[in-house]
C-alpha cells in the first residue's frame, strides 16, 4: 500500500507540473528585435497563366480580384513574372520581347497585362521579373545566359515595362534555378545603376542551395550587387543551424526570401503554404515568400495539374474555382503590410515542438497594432495562453480561421468571435489542421463574386480559327505554345492578310530542353474528329499537323499523331511521344517552300486517315496508340513556318459511358468504390490507408448490369491536386459472372499526372470489368471515376 501511495502522489505531482507548463503564457513582446516582413506573392511562369487572358468578363476580373485586390482574397503583395524566352519553362513557352537582336515587340504575351492588372488593384504591389530561358541570339555559341547581350535584353524589358505600361520593376534576377555568375551579376548591377534603375534590387540566386553565402562574404563587389538572397523550396528545418553556408547567408544581414515555393494544389495545398510561411521565418528567417503558381490557367493534363492559388482553365465557359490556398495566404497578407516587423521573441513552436503547431507575431512600425498567425497542421487540439507586453495594443482581437481539414469553402477564412484580453492576457482554443489570424487591425474580408462561377464544360467543337482579326505579335485565343513562339504575322506565299507564324529563330538557350516548336489547342478528351489546316514552309525543313496530342504534357513530351511534310517532297504519318517516333506510313508528294499546302487528319476510333492538298494519302490505317487528344502544329527545327485556316470538326458521337455499380478489394471509409461511378470528379474511391494500409495490387470491379461488347475503359485519376493513389501500372480483366476473370485482356503503364487515361478494349464481351492497380503513387490506388463504353451484346 505504501508503494502505491507514493506512486499516486508522484503521478499527481507530474500532472500538476504539466498543467503549470501548459498554463505558462507565451509572451508577445513589442520590444523584441526581428526582421522586416517583405511580403507574400505569387509567380506567373512556365505558361501557368496562359488561358487567363482569354477569359470573358466579368469572370476574368473576378479572378484577378481574388488574387490581387487588398482585403478581398489572397491580397498578393508581390507579383513575380517570367521574362519570356521562347522556350518551355514547365507547362509551355512564354514569348520573348526580342526574338532576335533587331526584333523588338513589347506587346507579346500576357505577363505585361498581368502586372498591369495587379497594379490596378493594388498600387503598392511589388513587381519582380526573372528569366527561365532566352532566344538564340543571347548566346549563339554557348548554352547559358551570362552574356552582355542578356544585359541588354533584361534592361529592355525593364525600360519598356516603364515606358509602355507605366510599370516599375522592383526586383530582377539572373537565370532561374541555374545558379549564378558573379561577374554577370556585378555587370547587371552597374547597368541598372547607369540606366535609371538604381532602385531595382537584385535577387540571387533563385536556386536550391545556400552556397551563395560564402561568396558574398568574400567578394565585396558581389556583396554590394546582391540585395536579396532568394532560395527555392526552403527546407524549413533546424538542420540549417549546422549548415555553414546558411550561417554565412544569415551573417550577411540581407533579406532571405523563399523566391519559389508551393507547387501544390489549389484546394489541397493550403495547409502546406500556411505552415511554410510560419516555419520559414521561425527556422530560416525567411521574410518574403512567392508561390508557384499565381493561378492554374492551363489546359488539362499538363504537368503539375492544378498547382496554383486557384483554378481558371476554361475560358470558353468562364468556369473558375477558389481553393483553400487563396485563404492560406490571406491569413498573413490581410493582416500585415510590407514593412511590418517580426517579433523574434514572439515567434516559435508550441512546446518548442514543430509537431504541436507554430505562431508568428508581426507588429506595425507606426503603432502598437499587431497580428498573430497560428497554424496547427498535424497538431493536436489544445489551448494556448498569451500575454501582451511592451507597447503592443491590448485592444480587442479580431479572429479569423481556416480549417484545412474541410473541403467546404464555408470553413475557409471564417470570422470567429472577438477576443478581449483581460489584464493583457488571453487564451485561444486551437483545433487541428487550421490556421488562425488574430489582429488588432480591421478591414479583413472574405471576398465573394456577385454571382456563382459558370458551370464547367468541355472545349466545344467545331472549332475554326482563321488567324485574321488579330494584331501582329498577338497570340490567338486558346492556342498554347509548348515550345517556340507561334504568333500573328503577315502571310507570305502570295496570300493577303494575317496568318499564324512560328517566329523563334535558331536553337535557344533552354531552361530544360524539350524539343521542337509546338503549339496545341483543345481538349485531351477529344476522340473522333477531323483536323485540317493550310501550312507553308518558309525554308528547308518540315512541318507537322498534329492530332490526338496528349500525355504528361510539356515535361515528358506530347504524345500523338503527326502528318509531316518536308520541302524535299517527303511526307510521313507518325505516332510520336516526345522525341520517340514510329513511322506508320510514308510517301512523296508535290511539296515546296513558300507554297501553301492543305493538310488533313481524320480519326475514327482506331482508324486514321490523312490527306495532302485534298488527296488522300492514308486511308483508314489501323493504330490504337492514342485514342484521344488535342490538335496543333509542330515545326521540326527552330525556323519560321506559317499556318492558316485551322478547322477541327467532330466525327460522329462517342459511345456514352455505361451505367454501373462498383465494388472494390479495399476502400477507406468515406472513399467507397461507388464514388468512382457517381459521375462526380470531386469524389473518389481510395484504398484503405488507416488504420493499416492495404497492400498492392488492389482492384475496383464494375458491374454493367448487362452483357456488352466493350470499346474502351476510361480512368480518371483523382482531381484534387494530390497524386496519392494514382494508378501507374494496371491490368484489366473481364468476366461474365463476376467470379471467374481469367487472364488480363489489357495491361500497361500510365504516368502519374491527373490527366484522363483510356484503354481500348476492342469489343471484349462481358458484364463485369475489373481495373487492377499493380502500382500506384504512395503505394495506394484511387480513382475519381472509372467508366466503360460499349454496345449491348445479343
Amino acid at each position: 500500500m505504501k508503494h502505491k501511495s507514493i506512486g499516486l502522489l508522484l503521478a499527481l505531482l507530474m500532472a500538476c507540473s504539466l498543467c503549470v507548463a501548459e498554463a505558462a503564457p507565451i509572451i508577445l513582446d513589442g520590444s523584441s528585435s526581428g526582421r522586416q516582413y517583405d511580403g507574400i506573392g505569387a509567380l506567373s511562369a512556365g505558361a501557368s497563366s496562359r488561358l487567363l487572358i482569354d477569359y470573358p468578363e466579368p469572370q476574368r476580373s473576378e479572378v484577378l480580384d481574388f488574387l490581387f485586390k487588398p482585403h478581398f482574397g489572397a491580397a498578393l503583395q508581390i507579383c513575380k513574372v517570367e521574362i519570356g524566352g521562347d522556350v518551355n519553362s514547365t507547362d509551355g513557352s512564354e514569348q520573348s520581347h526580342m526574338h532576335t537582336a533587331t526584333d523588338e515587340n513589347y506587346h507579346r504575351g500576357y505577363e505585361w497585362w498581368l502586372m498591369r492588372e495587379a497594379k490596378k488593384r493594388n498600387p503598392n504591389i511589388k513587381l519582380w521579373a526573372l528569366e527561365w530561358g532566352a532566344p538564340a541570339w543571347i548566346n549563339p555559341t554557348g548554352r547559358n545566359v551570362w552574356t552582355d547581350n542578356n544585359i541588354t535584353y533584361t534592361l529592355n524589358f525593364l525600360k519598356h515595362a516603364r515606358s509602355d505600361y507605366g510599370l516599375t520593376i522592383d526586383y530582377v534576377g539572373g537565370w532561374n534555378e541555374h545558379g549564378y555568375d558573379v561577374n554577370w551579376i556585378e555587370k547587371l548591377r552597374s547597368a541598372l545603376d547607369t540606366n535609371g534603375f538604381a532602385g531595382t534590387k537584385i535577387v540571387c540566386d533563385d536556386s536550391f542551395k545556400w552556397s551563395i553565402g560564402p561568396n558574398l562574404q568574400s567578394d565585396a563587389a558581389f556583396f554590394k550587387s546582391v540585395d536579396i538572397i532568394g532560395n527555392h523550396y526552403v527546407n524549413t528545418s533546424k538542420k540549417n543551424l549546422s549548415d555553414p553556408n546558411w550561417q554565412a547567408v544569415l551573417a550577411t544581414g540581407k533579406p532571405i526570401w523563399q523566391s519559389e515555393m508551393g507547387s501544390s494544389g489549389y484546394i489541397t495545398g493550403g495547409a502546406g503554404l500556411a505552415r511554410q510561411v510560419n516555419w520559414g521565418y521561425i527556422d530560416d528567417r525567411v521574410t518574403g515568400n512567392t508561390n508557384w503558381s499565381t493561378i492554374w490557367s492551363v489546359f488539362k493534363g499538363f504537368p503539375f495539374d492544378g498547382d496554383g492559388l486557384m483554378l481558371a482553365s476554361e475560358p470558353w465557359s468562364g468556369h473558375y474555382l477558389v481553393g483553400s490556398s487563396i485563404w492560406a495566404f490571406a491569413h498573413t497578407t490581410q493582416f500585415a503590410d510590407i514593412g511590418w516587423k517580426y517579433l523574434d521573441k514572439s515567434c516559435g513552436f508550441f512546446d518548442d515542438d514543430s509537431s504541436h503547431g507554430s505562431y508568428v507575431t508581426l507588429k506595425s512600425p507606426t503603432s502598437g497594432d499587431y497580428s498573430l498567425t497560428i497554424e496547427t497542421i498535424g497538431a493536436p487540439a489544445h489551448t494556448a495562453l498569451f500575454t501582451v507586453t511592451q507597447g503592443l495594443s491590448s485592444q480587442t482581437l479580431h479572429v479569423w480561421r481556416t480549417n484545412f481539414h474541410s473541403v467546404k469553402p464555408t470553413d475557409w477564412f471564417v470570422r470567429l468571435p472577438d477576443i478581449r484580453p483581460v489584464d493583457h492576457s488571453f487564451t485561444v482554443s486551437l483545433e487541428p489542421d487550421c490556421i488562425y489570424s488574430l489582429t488588432t487591425t480591421s478591414g479583413q474580408t472574405k471576398g465573394a463574386s456577385p454571382s456563382p462561377s459558370p458551370a464547367t464544360s468541355s472545349f466545344p467543337l467545331p472549332y475554326h480559327e482563321s488567324f485574321t482579326g488579330y494584331t501582329p505579335g498577338a497570340t490567338p485565343r486558346y492556342l498554347s505554345d509548348i515550345e517556340g513562339s507561334f504568333e500573328i504575322a503577315q502571310a507570305l506565299g502570295g496570300r493577303k492578310g494575317h496568318c499564324l507564324r512560328q517566329c523563334a529563330v535558331g536553337s535557344p538557350v533552354f531552361w530544360s530542353p524539350r524539343g521542337n516548336p509546338l503549339t496545341v489547342v483543345g481538349d485531351p478528351l477529344w476522340e473522333n474528329y477531323a483536323v485540317s489546316s493550310d501550312v507553308l514552309l518558309e525554308g528547308p525543313g518540315s512541318v507537322d499537323l498534329v492530332g490526338r496530342a496528349s500525355g504528361d504534357g510539356a515535361m515528358g513530351g506530347f504524345a500523338g499523331y503527326h502528318l509531316r511534310i518536308a520541302d524535299t517532297g517527303a511526307w510521313s504519318l507518325i505516332a510520336a511521344h516526345g522525341s520517340k517516333e514510329a513511322v506508320l506510313a510514308s510517301g512523296t508528294a508535290s511539296i515546296s517552300t513558300m507554297t501553301w499546302h492543305t493538310l488533313g487528319l481524320q480519326f475514327d476510333d482506331d482508324r486514321i486517315s490523312a490527306s495532302i492538298d485534298g488527296k488522300t494519302v492514308v486511308d483508314k490505317l489501323e493504330d490504337a496508340a492514342y485514342d484521344s487528344g488535342m490538335a496543333g502544329y509542330q515545326v521540326n527545327a527552330w525556323q519560321p513556318a506559317q499556318f492558316m485556316n485551322l478547322s477541327i470538326v467532330p466525327r460522329g458521337k462517342p459511345l456514352p459511358d455505361l451505367k454501373a455499380t462498383a465494388t472494390a478489394s479495399s476502400f477507406q471509409p468515406g472513399y467507397e468504390p461507388g464514388k468512382a461511378v457517381d459521375g462526380e470528379t470531386t469524389t473518389m474511391w481510395h484504398t484503405m490507408w488507416s488504420p493499416t494500409a492495404a497492400q498492392l495490387p488492389q482492384y475496383i470491379t464494375l458491374d454493367l448490369r448487362g452483357t456488352y461488347g466493350l470499346t474502351r475503359l476510361k480512368y480518371v485519376p483523382r482531381q484534387d491536386g494530390e497524386p496519392n493513389g494514382t494508378i501507374t501500372q494496371y491490368n484489366i480483366y473481364v468476366s461474365m459472372d463476376g467470379v471467374s476473370f481469367g487472364a488480363p485482356i489489357a495491361s500497361g503503364s500510365w504516368d502519374k499526372s491527373s490527366t484522363i487515361k483510356k484503354v481500348l478494349l476492342r469489343g471484349a464481351k462481358a458484364r463485369y470489368v475489373r481495373l487492377e492497380g499493380v502500382q500506384g503513387v504512395g503505394g495506394f490506388c484511387s480513382a475519381s471515376e472509372v467508366s466503360v463504353a460499349g454496345t449491348r451484346a445479343p
